[in-house]
């Protein structure tokens, strides 16, 4: 993932940056606040973000009465690079990671009962490995690559992976059940994918939206070429949302979809024309959209892709329907058909939904620093000391596609009371921060530069 997605990555957080100087209010600071941030009054502006975390902080130990576990991952620990924490910084077991070796892309599988992650005990072959915590056990399974994304399918038994392939990148999935090569299911360039309820896959692979079966077969329902949002399935398993593009010049207007598979109806919801990420709330009525940068140049164009299924008609030029434009910052898209709200004229990126559908957290980045703001649809607003993650914090590369790539990667506390991020301290160090919404407080969990909440209930 790394590498196919830094330079998107670098021109999002670039964006994020160079917007928010001018739309970022000023802050004031309460002295009685501390260093550990505040609880923000309801409607009122955000503050506590300009408080910088602590150089040495001292880790949590009063959180257990918090529910959860965590999946702790500290890249600089090569003898225990991936651990399993209870909220109150207990280790509870660290995960069978070959010793001397980076555990890749770690992800809870949707129960919580497994964790995944890839990696290369010999520098030259890459495997996937799945053990329950606690358990010194573990299924392998010999990969074609180093793998760009690992998603669990439904049954947890069967991995879908994307490793760089000749003409792009090579969807597969591999059998723990059933150890053997894995099966090459798709190409495309770029590749972004969304494992559906029944196991499908919804892609958006070159210029096109497609649906994918596990064996390889297909439809295409969008070949528009609407740059790189990841479509996403609803809870139903026959709805979709994407994004397509509207024209073929520079400048073209960008539209956000519903479509019905089960009757081909497609519905418009908002348009724009800039760069969008975008999360579905656990109730799979809205959208959190953070609109962000400049406008596209021009449609992207993509070499040769292999086809699945029927080849899509498509047309230049499409109709535009008559929805709201979402202009920079954070909003909210009902998929009812009803106007969408601003939340914030900040640019932001990484938009994630509480458990519980009433917040939605989002990543501002302000000259190399950033802070995570929840908002809520009736005016409340909270947020976390400013931080920085650094250039060895390999949560960039998740945090901007988090909810894209693996709903199980997710960073709020399974009752919503809470969520985690990574952040540098004042003296350099990566440590994983909890960060309270009733209190307004964030404290140190543990070392660490990804962390991600078990599944519970499942999702």
């Amino acid at each position: 993932m790394r590498r196919r997605l830094l330079p998107l990555l670098l021109v999002a957080l670039a964006a994020c940056a160079s917007d928010s100087n001018d739309a970022r209010p000023d802050e004031p600071v309460d002295a009685e606040a501390g260093t550990s941030g505040q609880q923000v009054d309801d409607g009122a502006a955000p503050t506590g973000g300009d408080r910088p975390l602590p150089d040495e902080p001292e880790l949590a130990t009063d959180l257990s009465d918090r529910p959860g576990r965590l999946l702790v991952y500290e890249f600089e620990n090569e003898e225990r690079p991936l651990s399993v924490y209870s909220p109150n910084g207990e280790t509870i077991a660290a995960l069978p990671v070959t010793a001397g070796t980076a555990a890749w892309l770690p992800s809870w599988s949707p129960s919580g009962e497994w964790v995944v992650w890839a990696e290369s005990p010999d520098n030259q072959t890459w495997v996937a490995a799945r053990a329950r915590p606690g358990s010194d056990d573990r299924d392998e399974v010999v990969l074609p690559g180093r793998p760009d994304h690992l998603a669990f399918a439904p049954s947890e038994d069967v991995v879908y992976l994307l490793t760089p392939a000749p003409g792009g990148f090579g969807l597969f999935s591999a059998d723990f059940a059933s150890p053997g090569e894995p099966r090459e299911i798709d190409l495309g360039v770029p590749y972004f994918s969304d494992v559906g309820p029944t196991g499908d896959l919804l892609t958006h692979a070159g210029a096109e939206t497609r649906v994918v079966t596990p064996d390889g077969t297909g439809s295409v329902l969008d070949d528009s070429g609407a740059g790189y949002q990841t479509p996403l399935w609803l809870a139903d398993g026959h709805t979709v949302v994407y994004s397509r593009r509207l024209g073929i010049e520079e400048g073209s207007m960008n539209e956000l979809v519903l479509h019905d598979l089960s009757n081909d109806e497609v519905r418009s919801l908002a348009h724009y024309r800039r760069f969008v990420f975008f999360a579905l709330d656990p109730g799979s009525e809205r959208l959190a959209v953070a609109v962000f940068g400049r406008p596209p140049a021009a449609r992207f164009q993509t070499q040769e892709v292999r086809a699945v299924g029927p080849t899509a008609t498509g047309t230049d030029e499409l109709p535009q329907a008559d929805t709201a434009e979402l202009s920079t910052g954070l909003w909210l898209v009902p998929l009812d058909g009803s106007d969408p709200e601003q939340l914030s004229e900040e640019s932001s990126g990484a938009p994630s939904w509480d458990p519980t559908g009433e917040w939605i957290v989002a990543r501002s980045t302000v000259g190399g620093t950033g802070e995570w703001r929840a908002h809520a649809d009736d005016g409340r607003v909270r947020s976390s000391p400013a931080h920085t993650i650094g250039e060895r914090g390999v949560s960039v590369y998740y945090l901007q596609f988090w909810d894209q790539y693996s709903r199980t990667q997710t960073i709020w506390a399974p009752d919503g009371s809470a969520y985690a991020y990574p952040a540098l301290s004042g003296s350099g160090a990566a440590h994983i921060w909890i960060h309270d919404l009733a209190t307004g407080e964030s404290l140190a969990l543990a070392p660490g530069s990804m962390a991600f909440w078990a599944p519970d209930p499942p999702r």
